[in-house]
């Protein structure tokens, strides 16, 4: 994990638990640019709608701005955080088992027709509430 004080520590923790829980659909692959994407979708933004920087709070212009200045301030949490879903990928690949159209976990043998319904179980119960895949 980067460096930092116990606020990024917290910051590092909810962005990795958002970003794991997105991984279980799918809906980003977990590369840099995702990484960032994320970010700045989910985190990106005050409630009155103005780019804000979710690690150190500076306000920006528009959405351009907040995307440079989080890859040039804290290119630290974007490579942490895709290397993270690098291991959120690969320890869901390696837990899943494929056979005749059926998917199923290969730590509790929970089964279904879906992979994206394993992919999910696999990150939320054994990553993120088992604690099977620790942040470091």
């Amino acid at each position: 994990m980067p460096r930092g004080c116990q606020f990024l520590t917290i910051v590092y923790s909810y962005i990795y638990y958002d970003f794991a829980k997105a991984l279980a659909g799918y809906n980003v692959d977990g590369t840099y640019s995702d990484v960032l994407e994320f970010i700045i979708k989910y985190y990106g933004y005050n409630t009155d709608g103005v780019p804000v920087c979710p690690v150190c709070g500076a306000v920006k212009k528009n959405k351009r701005g907040l995307l440079s200045h989080i890859h040039r301030s804290h290119k630290d949490i974007l490579s942490f955080l895709t290397r993270q879903a690098e291991k959120v990928i690969w320890f869901t690949k390696r837990n899943m088992v494929s056979r005749k159209s059926k998917f199923r976990c290969r730590i509790c043998g929970f089964k279904d027709n879906y992979a994206v319904k394993v992919r999910k179980h696999i990150i939320e119960e054994h990553i993120l509430k088992d604690g099977m895949l620790k942040l470091n």
